[in-house]
């Protein structure tokens, strides 16, 4: 039985919430990502299928993070303590503890960092991911990044 909901904009009683969770209590909590059957919940309108724009991949959470730049994002542990990264990690987590979904991470070729990804939305979605250790997860890449992206991460398709 969960308990009461925390109001949406008190950040603290989020953060407070999942930080008391122990890895295997967060680790039950089943990500919803917007994509496929559920493109429709997808709060980013370009990511949508109708535009043709972006492709979903599924590809391993611990690949993209070993390719990717988070800048000032720490991938070492989920609470870090600075308010900013903790609210959207205990928002993220909210969301998918109360059945919502989310869009799936938009990843970019990185010029700056040669060989490297960057996230240019979904870093702290990917990061979660990853530190819970899920197998596999999907992610956004604009049609005209897909071969360079493929030269340094797996992708796999998701069809539909």
């Amino acid at each position: 039985m969960k308990l009461q909901r925390p109001a949406i904009g008190d950040k603290i009683a989020q953060i407070t919430l999942y930080q008391q969770k122990s890895l295997d209590e967060l680790r039950m909590i089943k990500p919803l990502w917007a994509y496929g059957e559920n493109a429709d919940k997808m709060l980013d309108y370009a990511l949508h299928p109708k535009n043709q724009e972006y492709v979903i991949f599924h590809v391993y959470p611990s690949e993209l993070v070993r390719s990717t730049e988070f800048y000032e994002v720490s991938i070492d542990k989920l609470f870090t303590g600075v308010l900013l990264n903790d609210s959207r990690v205990a928002g993220i987590l909210n969301r998918w503890d109360w059945d919502e979904f989310v869009d799936p991470p938009t990843v970019d070729f990185c010029v700056n960092f040669k060989g490297k990804l960057s996230l240019s939305d979904g870093r702290h979605r990917t990061k979660i991911t990853f530190l819970l250790g899920h197998i596999e997860m999907p992610i956004a890449i604009h049609n005209t990044e897909i071969e360079q992206i493929s030269n340094i991460i797996n992708l796999n398709k998701i069809e539909g």
